[in-house]
Formats: structure tokens, sequence, C-alpha cells
């Protein structure tokens, strides 16, 4: 309060008692003296009321202000925005951002509801409702800023012309408190002078800029946590978050009257613009998780692996909560009634093994989740063969880049702050130092990092990458982890973007299934003409090949997709939506085994397709293949280009020998080569054709060592020199090889 009103009573009650004395009659000189005496008592103590009350008053002035500095940043990328006016709503109180985005406003009332809106040089305007406290908060509260042409572009696409500069615009915002994510699930809802728009949500794209506006099924908050209500009238409004799990409080917002529901907050819309309601959110709820642990180079369960999960650190650094678990035998372990919206450190341990740490999100809901390590020696040997010294004084982290599907994705390039190391990228097991972005494999490798606390850097021209269960985030696109002596770190983040297709467009158009519905054969032949002339088209492995193995490709591919219609009638309806070659091929790729590898590379020889064989734990030819690869006369002849014919025998076939015949060929050196000359047709004839030269009549093959039967039985089984065809069509890039169940034997 000003002084002089603080004054006025005193002066009053010194002029009173003054009349009071002068109109006295009896009044004599004591009375005068009490008078004086009175006067200047009232006037003493006028004086030092006052003075206390100025003094008082002095310290209240500067008291009741702050110095409130923030930081303004993009939407989207996060970059600081310079430039940018800043003020004081009604006030004659402005600043600009400097290059850091921070800005800085003097004479903020304190513990007061004040608004403070930024406007750029495009002529966006926002305004944000805060309440303040004591002290200055040194930046710490980000102020979120979008260009105009974006906010454009957004408010179209939920049906609006564009801005109205004459109305306002509301944008909301949720996030877990202390996770620096957005939270999804929740229902927005407000009122005031003009409530009668639904509000627009928010939602992750694969399309530039990573960000969409979901259509009206999209009634919550997805995992971009945010929205708006676009053209509105100004006015004083209440806006609502609604979730079950979470109590919020605001971080531009104004408290509630009192009696309002739940997670209610008040707001101001200012004409021209966009004022921004956003609020962090907690929760008193626990969660459960379950994990796989599993050994990298076995693709099995680790059992008795120690593992530990700690959150909230204590003071001195260490772990104030922490629950330890060992792994049952197929490696996976439970703990139970963890904090819910906490960060989680994960410690896994098992003698002999590499030590991994690893970044873990609880939320509201139980949480399943899954580590790899690997023998310590197996490390190393991976290491060395990437041309990597380990430090055992330094450690190691491992990223894996995933969309909200699980697929992992290409072209991001990771990098770490505040380090010189650079990512080295993953091409399936292999590091392939060539590349400088995640290929398809989504992953890449820091090695030798000094011990400490990191920012990992995940970025790719506009996409916009959030957080996930596995992975701490601090910013848009960035991750805190930390990196031990001798232990690898690993991450996986979620980034709103589709994997590069893994095939080109044909030049040429391939008409898509024409499937019809409810009859299986007809769009079996249909899914598998497509897929066949689409894997002509664009395999890799099959440009620039012969004839022979066009053809035969052709066959094998058919006759593979025939059989996978079969087994798996579910593919059928999957290749059936798909329009594209990129679409069918994919599909095959990811759900048919060592198609990937001959789509790339095409066939391999016989002999390699043989070896390749005899390395399954289950081939049926290593005794046929242990005599090939014993007679360099027989290597000779399956080496040849031309295409060619080889009758296999299985493991049984040479048991069922005569013991005298067996042990001929297996000591005899010439003998087993003209035997298994009898086992070589100098032409490639697939399945079909051997059966069309039955149905012509023919009752004889020419081999290699001269003429042997060729008949079938009532069933339509095949023989051979006597030997039954069991399997057919195994494709080579010089001929094709065929199981038969007994050994071909010449004719005396």
């Amino acid at each position: 309060m000003p002084m002089k009103y603080c004054q006025i009573p005193l002066l009053i009650m010194s002029l009173f008692m003054c009349t009071v004395a002068c109109d006295d009659d009896e009044s004599t000189n004591t009375g005068e003296q009490a008078g004086e005496q009175a006067g200047e008592q009232a006037g003493d103590q006028a004086g030092e009321q006052a003075g206390e009350q100025a003094g008082e008053q002095a310290g209240e002035t500067v008291e009741e202000f702050i110095t409130y500095t923030g930081t303004a940043v993009q939407w989207l990328t996060g970059e600081p925005e310079s430039g940018l006016t800043v003020c004081l709503h009604e006030a004659d109180n402005c600043t600009m951002t400097d290059e850091a985005g921070i800005f800085t406003l003097e004479n903020v009332p304190k513990n007061d509801e004040i608004l403070i809106t930024i406007v750029s040089d495009d002529e966006a305007r926002f305004a944000f409702p805060i309440v303040t406290g004591e002290e200055d908060p040194n930046g710490s509260t980000q102020f979120t800023v979008v260009n105009r042409a974006l906010a454009n572009i957004m408010i179209a696409y939920s049906g609006e012309p564009g801005i109205d500069d004459s109305k306002s615009i509301i944008t909301f915002f949720t996030s877990y408190s202390g996770l620096g994510r957005a939270l999804p699930g929740v229902e927005f809802s407000y009122d005031g002078p003009d409530s009668e728009k639904s509000p627009s949500y928010i939602v992750p794209s694969a399309m530039e800029p990573g960000v969409a506006v979901g259509g009206a099924d999209v009634t919550v908050t997805s995992s971009a946590g945010n929205g708006f209500v676009p053209n509105i009238a100004p006015g004083d409004y209440t806006v609502t978050f609604s979730d079950d799990n979470h109590t919020c409080s605001p971080v531009f917002g104004w408290p509630a009257e009192e009696g309002s529901p739940a997670n209610t907050f008040r707001t101001k819309l200012i004409e021209g613009y966009a004022t921004f309601s956003f609020v962090t959110c907690e929760t008193d709820k626990t969660v459960n998780s379950t994990a796989s642990i599993r050994d990298f180079l076995a693709m099995s369960g680790l059992a008795e692996a120690d593992i530990c999960l700690n959150w909230e650190l204590n003071e001195d650094g260490s772990f104030a909560n922490n629950l330890c678990s060992t792994t049952a035998e197929d490696g996976t372990v439970n703990h139970e009634n963890l904090p819910g919206d906490t960060q989680i450190l994960i410690e896994l341990n098992k003698e002999g093994y590499v030590d991994i740490i690893a970044t873990l999100e609880t939320l509201t809901e139980d949480i399943n989740w899954g580590l790899f390590t690997a023998p310590i020696e197996a490390f190393r040997l991976t290491a060395a063969t990437a041309q990597v010294e380990l430090n055992d004084e330094a450690g190691h982290m491992t990223v894996f880049v995933w969309n909200e599907s699980s697929q992992p994705l290409d072209g991001f390039s990771l990098s770490v702050e505040n380090s010189d190391v650079e990512a080295a990228y993953l091409d399936g097991l292999s590091i392939d130092r060539t590349l400088s972005k995640t290929s398809r494999d989504g992953a890449g490798s820091f090695f030798n990092l000094t011990p400490g606390n990191y920012i990992l850097n995940v970025e790719k021209a506009g996409v916009l990458c959030t957080t996930s269960p596995w992975s701490w985030t601090v910013g848009q696109g960035q991750y805190a982890f930390p990196i031990r002596a001798n232990t690898i770190t690993e991450m996986a983040v979620v980034c709103f973007d589709e994997p590069s297709p893994l095939f080109p467009e044909p030049t040429s158009e391939i008409i898509a299934p024409m499937c019809v519905e409810n009859d299986v054969t007809a769009n079996c032949a249909e899914a598998c003409r497509h897929f066949v002339e689409c894997g002509q088209a664009l395999c890799l492995g099959l440009q620039g090949v012969s004839e022979w193995e066009i053809n035969s490709s052709a066959t094998g591919m058919r006759t593979g997709c025939e059989v996978a219609c079969a087994e798996t009638p579910a593919l059928i309806d999957l290749a059936c939506n798909h329009m594209t070659c990129n679409d069918t091929l994919t599909l095959v790729v990811n759900t048919q085994d060592g198609f990937e590898n001959f789509c790339d590379n095409g066939f391999s020889t016989i002999l390699e397709t043989a070896t390749t064989n005899t390395m399954d734990s289950e081939s049926m030819i290593t005794t046929v293949f242990d005599l090939v690869s014993s007679s360099p006369a027989v290597i000779d002849i399956l080496s040849a280009e031309s295409p060619m014919t080889v009758f296999l025998p299985i493991n049984a076939a040479f048991e069922a020998l005569d013991p005298t015949v067996l042990e001929t060929v297996m000591s005899d050196e010439a003998e087993r080569d003209r035997i298994l000359s009898y086992h070589v047709v100098s032409t490639g004839l697939p399945a079909a054709t051997i059966a069309q030269s039955l149905i012509d009549g023919q009752t004889s093959i020419d081999t290699v060592g001269g003429t042997v039967s060729l008949e079938s039985d009532a069933d339509g089984n095949i023989f051979i020199g006597g030997a039954q065809v069991i399997s057919t069509d195994l494709f080579a890039s010089n001929g094709v090889i065929h199981f038969i169940d007994g050994v071909i034997l010449p004719v005396e």
C-alpha cells in the first residue's frame, strides 16, 4: 500500500487532539504542555510507524517479483528457436529469445497466475498459462512453438481451412511425470464460451513430418500425447484430462475452482493465439514384469543367470531399491510389484558370459522384455572379426531401432554426444564398415566407450522417434544410457517409420492376384502366379542367369508356393491382399526359410547345395556325399556348367545294400565311380519332365554310366533303376537333385 494512505489516520488523530486543546477554555499551562507532549508523541509515533511501513513496503516491492527464464524449442525437432518475441500478457514487458532459445523476463509477479505470449517472425502466436513460484525456473521449462505453415497443415487435416486469426486454438499435451515421454490413452475435454468442436488428436505417421491428425475414431491421446481444438472463441475455459490411472499437474494451466472434476484446470484463450495446456501425470500403481534371457549364439534360453532390477538413486549414486531373481531353465524370469512410471536399470550376470545392463521404463501395465548375451570368448571373437580391439577398461552399447510393430528400421544415423566413438552398423550378424546408417536389421553398436553416462541421438530426416519400454528418453530422439567397463548396454527405441521396401517396383507391370472368395485352389494358383512373376522380375539372384535357372526357378518357386498354400492356408489370404510385388516377396522372405538367400544370391551349384544339405544334423545324404567328396572324377562331372540331373541315394539305401556290394563300393575306387555315374544324367530333368516322359511311354533313361529303367506304379510313384524317387526338384545353378531310396546298380 502506498505510504500516504498509511499516514492519513495518524495525521487525523493529531489534528483532533490539537483541536480539543485549543477549544478548552479551562486550559492551563499544564494542559498546554500535555497537548504539546501529546502532539509530539503523536508526531513521533506517526513518523516511526510510517517509516516502518515504508521500509516494509520497500522490501515487499522487491519480493513481489521474480526473473522468469524459459527455453523456446521447435515442435518435433526440439531445436532451440531464436528471435522470438516473448511478452508478459497485458503488460509492457517483452524480451527476445537468444540463439539457444533462452529468454528472460524481468519483474514477473511471483506466486501468481500469468500468461506468457510468444510470437515468431511468421506470425505464429502462442500463449502459455503459468503459475509462478518463489524463484526463477532458470530455463527448466520448455516452451514449444510450431511454425505457422505446419500449424496450417495440421489444422487443415482436422477439417478446418486453416488458422483463423479472429479465433483461438487450444493445444494440449500429456506426459508421464519424470519419464519425459508422452502419455497415451488420455481423453481431453474442455468447457467455455465455445465448446462444440471435438478435439483432434495427433498420431504418429511414417510420412514426413512424422505425425498426422487422427480421424474421428481417435478419441484419446496416442503415443504422441498431444492434440488441439482449432478456431474457437476467445475467453476463459476449463480443460479436463481423463485418465483413471494417473493424477495430473499442469505445466501450462491454472488450478481449477474448488469442487471441479479431477485433472481439471483453468486456461485463457486470447484472439489469434494458440494457448497451450500441458500436464504431467503420475501414478501409484505397481506392475509385474516377465523377461526372456537368451544365449545369442545358441538362440536358446539362458538358465541360472542373475537378473536385478534397480531404481531410484541415492545421493551417492547407488540404487535405493532393487529386485533380484535367477532365470529358470528356459531363460525366463519374473519380477513383481515394480513401481509404475519408473525408469529401471537391468543388470544381467552369468559366469562365462558377457555382463549386460539395459534401460527399462515401467508404465501402468505389466511388461514383457528380453535380453541377449553371449559367451565372453564368442564376443571377443566377433569383435576381432569386425576388426575391433576391445578395451578391458571400456564398455560397449548395442542399439535396436524399431517401429511400433517391432519391425527393424533402416536409414537411421546413431551418435553419442560428447564422444568421438562412431557407430558400427550391423548387416545380419556382422558389422559392415561401409554403412553410415542402420540397414534393414535396424541395429548399430558402439565399442570402447569410457564408463559414464551418455546421451544417444537417433535421427532420420522427417521421422519422429519416441520412446519404448526399453529406453530412457530425455528429448526428441534422445536417450540416456549408462556405460560400465567390460559390459554391454542394450537399448531399443521406437521411431514412427516403415522399413524401406525390400524389393523395387518391376519395370513392366505385374498384375496383382485376382482372388475370389472361398476358392482356395484358384486363389493359391493366383497367389503363386504373382509370386513367381515377381520373383523372376525382382530377385537379384535371378538377374543375368542362364535359361535353365530362369525356368527352374519358376518351377521351384511354384512348387514351394503350392506347398505353402497346403500347409499354411492363411498365407493365401495374405497374398491375395497384396497388390505389389514388394508386399508379396517380403511376405515370402519373412515366412519361408531360405528364400531370402536364394532371392539375393540365386541358386548354388549342385556340389554347394549338397554340401549345405549335409551340414544339417538331420541330413539323409551324408553317405553318398562322402563318396562323392572322395571321387575327383565325380566332382569333375558335377562341376560342369551345363544343367544335369543327380539322383542321390539316402543313407538308408546304402544300409540296405548287400554287405559285399557295400564293401566294394566303399573300398574299390573304380567301382565306386562307376556306380555313382549311374546316378547322373547329363541333361536337366525336373520332376514334371520325368513324369511327362512316362506319360509319353518312355521306359528308360540314359545316365552317364549307362541306360537304366524308368517306370511308375499305379499310385504314381516314379522309379529310376528300381529306386523310388522320394523327394524332387532341389534346384541348383547347374542342375537339379532328386532323392531316391535305393542305390542304382549297373545291369550286368
